[in-house]
């Protein structure tokens, strides 16, 4: 066969493949179990209650899973619902997406608390707007503790009509820079006086750090469009959804939103979530992100086969055992060391379980260099010394963290959610900070 017509029938194959891949995979691949406030998760942390209560009330949902420039190709009215995102947005994908779909008279809602929501807040407000990156305490109005605030201050909007409280869960707030309470936002709900931001995570009011109230919701139009953010993505999910007046307070905003026009589209973006990386909803998402760009440019899109080819190397799907995460390049990048851009690698794909184990193995290390443990670190070894020069401490609590860090260094116990791993984060930490107080205790 001439070299021509086979180098031919090579690219024509090519293409055909990636033209089916993202069907096969979805088809054929067995999906891990959808991430936190996926509303195809039914687990805890999931949200399909809550696409249930907006199905129930006649609306049509979609979900998003490549570039948020397709939110403007839908020619109805539209309402893109953000819960609760891990993937950071791009310029390009905020601007002119987003403005252009508020332009167009769309309904925004931002949902989050410390993922990624706040790269949307950033360009949109010029940093004048932000997700505190501090938990949310409130002393005056709790459910069980002040980590479970009960939200009942509301202002007069249709958003609150009919909500008498709502509870959040290890929330954030909205506030301004230095995380001043007051915000160039109107507030829609607002902790009490009593409330703080707690700095250092041990859930305890501490002299210096931020007191309340702080808005926990504002509502606004915003060119032809209209927009809601909340500080807590956990109203959302299937565990706090039914408690209170959740459930009230989420269909009022999809109403509002949407205008209460029934035939608008309720668009979940889940391609910032944290879905595994063999998922094949990231092959098929990343693929349609492609085409969707290349296809808007006229002359681009002449050429999208051939650009399809040149680049489908970076997405074949690789054996189990190369898939380890082993190829991940991790760089140092400016500002940031390579540890910590490991663990906020690991973070945003969901890799709890080895962002762990990297930070157990810091903690091991610094406690030995602290405690001066000869022979390395060893759990015994370790809460014997601790006893000795702290005999106040829980040991007993604090073997039972580590014995789970043991577990997930082992492999025996596994990590799926971010609730999850912000828990056994906060209390490594709080063990470390104690650790640091001894060493620097002894003679």
């Amino acid at each position: 066969m001439p070299k021509s017509k086979t180098t031919t029938l090579i690219v024509f194959t090519i293409v055909f493949i990636l033209s089916w891949l993202p069907i096969a995979l979805s088809v054929l691949s067995k999906e891990p179990s959808p991430p936190s406030f996926s509303i195809y998760s039914t687990d805890w942390d999931g949200c399909s209650k809550f696409r249930e209560l907006i199905e129930n009330e006649g609306f049509h949902v979609k979900t998003l899973i490549s570039s948020l420039s397709m939110i403007n190709r839908i020619e109805q009215p539209a309402v893109l619902v953000i819960i609760g995102p891990s993937k950071y947005y791009s310029p390009s994908e905020i601007i002119p997406n987003l403005l252009l779909f508020l332009q167009r008279g769309g309904g925004i809602l931002i949902a989050d608390d410390f993922g990624s929501g706040n790269t949307i807040l950033q360009f949109l407000f010029q940093f004048q707007i932000k997700f505190s990156d501090k938990i949310l305490m409130d002393a005056g109005s709790y459910d069980k503790n002040p980590v479970l605030p009960i939200i009942t201050n509301f202002m007069p909007h249709p958003i609150t009509s009919g909500v008498n409280s709502i509870i959040l869960n290890h929330a954030s707030a909205i506030v301004g820079p230095n995380d001043t309470s007051l915000t160039l936002l109107p507030p829609v709900a607002t902790t009490t006086r009593f409330s703080w931001l707690d700095a250092d995570h041990d859930y305890e009011y501490d002299t210096g750090e931020q007191v309340g109230p702080f808005t926990v919701a504002t509502a606004f139009e915003a060119l032809n469009g209209s927009i809601v953010i909340l500080s807590d993505a956990s109203v959302f999910i299937n565990d706090m959804i039914e408690r209170a007046d959740n459930a009230k307070f989420a269909l009022n905003i999809i109403n509002w939103l949407s205008e209460y026009n029934k035939s608008a589209t309720i668009i979940f973006d889940e391609s910032h979530l944290a879905w595994g990386i063999s998922s094949s909803i990231v092959y098929f998402g990343t693929i349609i992100g492609y085409v969707a760009w290349l296809s808007a440019i006229p002359y681009l899109s002449l050429i999208l086969p051939f650009f399809m080819v040149f680049t489908v190397k970076k997405w074949i799907p690789v054996t189990k055992e190369s898939r380890k995460f082993t190829p991940l390049k991790i760089f140092r990048k400016r500002g940031r060391t390579a540890f910590l851009s490991k663990i906020k690698e690991y973070k945003t794909y969901g890799f709890y379980d080895k962002a762990l184990k990297i930070l157990y193995n810091r903690f091991k290390r610094i406690v030995s260099e602290e405690l001066k443990l000869k022979l390395g670190f060893s759990l015994d070894k370790f809460l014997e010394q601790i006893s000795k020069h702290h005999p106040d401490l829980d040991t007993r609590k604090i073997r039972k963290i580590l014995l789970s860090f043991e577990k997930i260094e082992k492999g025996k116990l596994k990590v799926t959610s971010r609730d999850q791993f912000l828990k056994l984060f906060f209390q490594l930490k709080k063990i470390e900070e104690e650790v640091e107080k001894i060493g620097g205790k002894k003679p």
